[in-house]
């Protein structure tokens, strides 16, 4: 390939610049074909080259991308328990006034409507701690699930840019086989 480039290089400079020398055993190789051949590798190499920046770029983005949304559902989880953390604080603390409150009224705590009342309340305080660990875990997963949406994605842009690239060069050296036939019947 390196000696492909090398003649494309020298032929291209023999053109602009007739008194550059071609390298050595130059003559051999520069019929009209070998030309088209040339140009067709520098073209091919070009593209080669090109394509494979335009996919990695790719992939490194679909990679940070990934990367920041997996950063935003651990940051949802923990701020999710967090808050589950406050409410269950503040849950134990409304607890112990209504056990406080009933233990001072000379009401038996174990029979009857406020130890009822007491449970139903126990109750919905886990209940409303648990929603929001709840919630927290769905945004965090949601999340976790855009983030290896967009990694996949992004793999399969650069799967699709090197099917791409397959393309034009099938198409380049169709182009190229067609023009050294032209050459060659003329």
């Amino acid at each position: 390939m390196i000696l492909v480039l090398t003649y494309a290089l020298a032929f291209l400079a023999w053109m602009v610049l007739p008194e550059v020398a071609l390298p050595p055993n130059a003559y051999l190789a520069m019929d009209p074909v070998t030309i088209g051949l040339i140009i067709l590798a520098v073209t091919a190499s070009a593209a080669i080259a090109g394509a494979g920046v335009q996919i990695d770029a790719s992939i490194k983005q679909s990679e940070a991308q990934s990367k920041t949304l997996k950063e935003k559902a651990r940051a949802e989880q923990a701020r999710g328990y967090a808050e589950e953390e406050r409410i269950r604080d503040m849950n134990r603390r409304r607890l112990r006034k209504m056990r406080e409150a009933i233990g001072t009224s000379g009401v038996r705590s174990d029979l009857g409507t406020p130890l009822d009342t007491y449970l139903n309340e126990q109750g919905s305080a886990e209940i409303d701690a648990l929603n929001v660990r709840i919630g927290a875990n769905y945004a965090a997963a949601q999340s976790r699930a855009a983030a290896s949406n967009s990694l996949a994605a992004g793999k399969t842009a650069a799967i699709g840019q090197g099917i791409g690239l397959v393309g034009d060069l099938g198409s380049l050296a169709l182009t190229g086989l067609t023009a050294t036939q032209a050459v060659k019947e003329n």
